[in-house]
């Protein structure tokens, strides 16, 4: 079975999501944008969380998928401004991706309004949804939270 994790990590949350996964036998694809944030914290999230906002698309640089060659999709994304990162916004909908399993990571804050915002978009199916607080802090929490897709 071919399992992939594609993922976005600005604050390195989610690199050490993909690292759980790439331990468990996932093969690892990490987005990254063409166009950086601003690299003061303040102002990356501003940046960032107007672009999620608009539901701008923001395209990456050059990568290799093709989702029949996979199983398992397995998205990693922060959450900004209670939506997705533009940059995997952009992912899912050029490559028509419709099911996926979904891991968010945040470094504070709920993901309610996002969570409730992804499992209602009719166009995507979301068999398994799991929010991670600061992986990168707590890993043994987050190895104990995503055990479902080691098993």
């Amino acid at each position: 079975m071919s399992k992939i994790f594609v993922y976005y990590s600005e604050t390195g949350n989610g690199d050490a999501v993909a690292s759980l996964f790439k331990e468990n036998g996932y093969e690892i694809l990490k987005l990254k944008p063409e166009k950086p944030l601003p690299k003061m914290m303040f102002f990356k999230m501003m940046a960032g969380g107007f672009q999620a906002l608009r539901n701008k698309p923001t395209f990456a640089l050059p990568y290799s998928f093709k989702k029949e060659d996979y199983d398992s999709i397995v998205i990693g994304t922060p959450i900004w401004n209670g939506r997705f990162t533009p940059l995997i916004n952009t992912f899912i909908f050029e490559n028509k991706l419709t099911s996926f399993s979904l891991v968010v990571y945040s470094g504070g804050g709920e993901a309610s309004k996002a969570k409730e915002r992804m499992l209602n978009d009719k166009r995507l199916s979301i068999p398994y949804y799991i929010d991670l607080k600061e992986p990168k802090r707590n890993i043994e929490a987050a190895k104990s939270a995503l055990s479902e897709f080691f098993d």
